[in-house]
């Protein structure tokens, strides 16, 4: 096991190096500056429903992970591993 920070496979920095803040808000990096512009463009019903999305992106991934790692599993035993991870 290596002692050196891992480092980003697309610019091979040093991925625990601080990044420096945006002038304008200071809770988000520069990378961030035009997903923020097109975030405060939508209303916030496609905010809402974007972030239903993304939720629901999670819940089906973690089932998946739970599944592979149980297969066996029937979907009422899935729900409960779900439920303990989330809540646990």
């Amino acid at each position: 096991m290596s002692d050196k920070a891992p480092t980003s496979p697309t610019t091979g920095q040093d991925e625990m190096t601080e990044r420096p803040q945006s002038p304008s808000n200071p809770y988000v990096e520069p990378d961030d500056e035009r997903q923020e512009e097109i975030l405060r463009r939508m209303t916030g019903a496609q905010r809402l429903r974007i972030g239903f999305e993304i939720t629901e992106f999670a819940l089906n991934l973690a089932r998946a992970g739970i599944r592979h790692q149980y297969p066996g599993l029937s979907d009422e035993e899935v729900r409960e591993k779900l439920r303990e991870r989330l809540y646990s």
